[in-house]
């Protein structure tokens, strides 16, 4: 999200009805809702039930911290729909303007690289199984360039930002003509670098990897039930991260496009564009941020267990064991169910067991 909104004349009237006002609240509750409570508990599941055991764990974290962010933008666009730019002045209205609007880049920038290094990750446990390529230390290192690169994006924003009065009003809107900086090369750079390189090469990569996953074999000697949910297993989490992928550029490609259209093809832009899309367009992409962490609990059980029992208060642990047998990751089971898991185990035939230890190893 650049600024499609903040880049709109103050002069232009934006007064909005009853109804759509209504709507527009109880889409930003919804909005900041489930971003909040969906990547707080991304962020606990993650940290708690699988104490950060895996280079994708970390990664996940990062991208939920990133979704985090796009909350304070909302109240910005409720002041821009409501108010009319119209902010509040003195040291604290100067920061908090910055903030609000450097935050899109910082939260976009941080979103599709953390999914471009978890494409990586993937791509890596896919085709080097027996090599960590991904260790801890790289995956820490990776993360901070992952920030610094949404703060180099950040930054001028922040810089360009400024809060300028206007009779009464204070308003709160990027000013590049003044900082000598050119909108048009920054929203070029976001575009190419935050939007279409990453998600091209993300998406060569799950094509890659979904190609070698689903022509793979299964090694040993396995029924055919057996080889499908082995390969099942094998796949879902490709599956989910591909969704994410896909959710990911169909929230934020309507609002890039019209607004590389509004820097560089401006006559088209004002003569077939409504200005009504300015105001929905930046919805979607926002949306985003709280689409993600219901996208996990679809493909994965551990996720689908925590959600269920942090959700509806509700202990879940025998239900969610009967319902997925022994596919449910130990490490999200209380201890009683682990020795019971154990206990049964052990009186089973050693075949039988193998089989299952290669079905649980597959997760």
């Amino acid at each position: 999200m650049n600024n499609s909104t903040s880049g709109v004349s103050s002069e232009v009237d934006l007064n909005v009805g009853v109804t759509i006002r209504v709507v527009l609240t109880v889409l930003a509750a919804a909005i900041i809702t489930l971003d909040l409570i969906g990547n707080v508990i991304v962020i606990h599941v993650t940290r708690t039930r699988t104490p950060m055991r895996t280079s994708m764990d970390l990664l996940i974290v990062n991208l939920a911290a990133a979704d985090l962010m796009m909350i304070p933008v909302i109240v910005y666009l409720i002041n821009f729909f409501f108010n009319q730019f119209d902010w509040f002045g003195g040291i604290m209205g100067q920061i908090t303007c910055r903030l609000a609007i450097s935050l899109q880049a910082l939260s976009v920038i941080g979103s599709v690289y953390s999914i471009f290094a978890i494409s990586i990750d993937r791509f890596c446990a896919v085709f080097f199984p027996l090599k960590k390529l991904f260790t801890k230390s790289r995956i820490k290192w990776c993360i901070v360039l992952i920030w610094s690169i949404a703060i180099s994006f950040a930054i001028p924003q922040f810089l360009v930002v400024t809060v300028k009065a206007a009779g009464a009003k204070h308003i709160c809107v990027p000013s590049w003509k003044t900082s000598g900086m050119s909108s048009s090369n920054y929203t070029l750079l976001f575009v190419v670098i935050g939007y279409f390189v990453p998600l091209v090469t993300i998406a060569s990569l799950y094509f890659i990897t979904g190609v070698r996953l689903w022509k793979s074999s299964v090694p040993g000697h396995h029924t055919e039930l057996e080889i499908k949910r082995i390969r099942a297993t094998r796949r879902k989490p490709t599956k989910m991260l591909i969704s994410i992928v896909i959710v990911f550029a169909l929230c934020w490609l309507p609002l890039q496009a019209v607004e590389v259209m509004r820097r560089f093809v401006p006559e088209v832009y004002w003569s077939h564009i409504p200005m009504q899309v300015n105001f929905i367009l930046p919805w979607f992409g926002i949306a985003n941020s709280a689409i993600n962490p219901f996208i996990y609990p679809i493909f994965c059980e551990k996720f689908r267990f925590e959600f269920k029992r942090i959700l509806c208060f509700v202990c879940f642990e025998e239900r969610s064991r009967k319902k997925s047998g022994l596919t449910l990751v130990t490490g999200l089971l209380p201890k009683t169910t682990e020795k019971s898991l154990k206990t049964n185990n052990s009186l089973r035939s050693s075949s039988t067991r193998n089989t299952r230890t290669v079905f649980i190893t597959s997760l």
